[in-house]
């Protein structure tokens, strides 16, 4: 049976109708799971819902302020992924095959191939809430994640009124995301070369930024469309032969 929030937040009297009609009307507007969409509008009370979400999924919870992290496994994910995905790896198992992380969102099973995908790690997961894993990713920041300028936000599409960009509020002080090890630098860092001048553009801080932004919301989105593809293998929704044959028509 399909994961039913707006049922599971109502049963447990976690929110009320007319507040869930009201999440449903954003969430429509600006997509994005229920449970964090009511949680942005301050309509949910996140450790109830990280107890409840736990319960129907038979998950443990945990207080990431109680636990040792492990520099490593924080980084093997990607600072704008961990934000977006609502995700904190803190330790890893089983000669680091294993990673164990928190997640605010475990139901969301693109979200969780995504991860694996990334990481190459099977996943052994724990439930916190929105606000303790964003605290946790502010108090463990990776030595390769950016340690300032611009405001993290809550999501894939921001709080409600934030800007859209991936886990970053862009400004002329923005402090640039070094590439992933096995990535193209960001083609924010390549010259540019204005049509029929032949010179170099030069291009403002925040317009290096900008593009460096786009550039990471590229490789995630291919990544994330890559986990999709695999998800659907794994459910056998359709077989690879059937996918390349649907490649070569098209």
């Amino acid at each position: 049976m399909a994961f039913d929030a707006a049922r599971l937040m109502l049963s447990a009297g976690l929110i009320s109708e007319g507040d869930l009609a009201r999440a449903i009307e954003t969430q429509r507007q600006r997509g994005g799971a229920l449970p964090r969409v009511c949680y942005e509008l301050g309509v949910l009370d996140e450790a109830r819902w990280a107890s409840v979400l736990a319960r129907a999924l038979a998950l443990p919870t945990i207080d990431l302020s109680q636990i040792d992290v492990d520099p490593a496994a924080r980084g093997k994910v990607p600072e704008g992924l961990l934000r977006q995905l609502i995700a904190f790896p803190f330790q890893l198992r089983d000669g680091a095959r294993t990673l164990v992380l928190a997640m605010a969102e475990p139901q969301d099973d693109v979200a969780r191939a995504q991860l694996r995908a990334q990481t190459g790690c099977e996943l052994k997961l724990v439930v916190a809430g929105y606000r303790q894993i964003e605290r946790a990713l502010d108090a463990h920041r990776h030595p390769r994640s950016p340690a300032g300028g611009g405001t993290v936000v809550a999501g894939a599409r921001g709080r409600v009124g934030e800007p859209d960009f991936v886990g970053r509020d862009l400004g002329a002080n923005e402090t640039s995301e070094p590439a992933l090890e096995g990535e193209e630098p960001a083609f924010a860092e390549a010259e540019l070369v204005g049509e029929g001048e032949g010179h170099a553009l030069e291009l403002t801080a925040a317009e290096r930024a900008l593009l460096q932004a786009l550039d990471r919301n590229t490789v995630q989105s291919s990544r994330a469309f890559q986990a999709a593809l695999e998800l659907c293998l794994e459910r056998r929704l359709f077989s690879a032969d059937e996918l390349k044959a649907h490649a070569r028509k098209n």
